[in-house]
């Protein structure tokens, strides 16, 4: 899997791709990128924490983590949070998030 950041006004490199509907960068990545949208190549099929590439729009490449979950709500809507491998203190955030299958970040 590899993911990719939008910038803000999305007229960056990857601006005709589809979002990756509630995922984020979070963390360095989102500082880095100066936005949070982003979009993925192939979609998980299942709740996991997954290594991905992730390239922001400058074309600078970091290896991730990405927790994605479905929530514990009737609709059972998809979250999720991307953060570089040695972003600790978000690692350990995006992980809280995941183990509680939080409905909203």
């Amino acid at each position: 899997m590899k993911v990719y950041g939008f910038s803000v006004n999305q007229d960056g490199p990857f601006e005709d791709m589809k979002t990756f509907d509630f995922v984020y960068l979070h963390g360095k990545l989102e500082k880095l990128n100066h936005f949070d949208l982003c979009s993925i190549d192939e979609e998980p099929t299942r709740d996991g924490i997954y290594d991905v590439k992730v390239e922001l729009v400058d074309h600078s490449i970091y290896n991730t983590k990405l927790f994605f979950w479905h929530d514990k709500t009737k609709y059972s809507f998809q979250h999720g949070l991307i953060i570089e491998e040695h972003d600790y203190e978000n690692l350990d955030y995006a992980k809280q998030k995941y183990d509680e299958r939080v409905a909203g970040l």
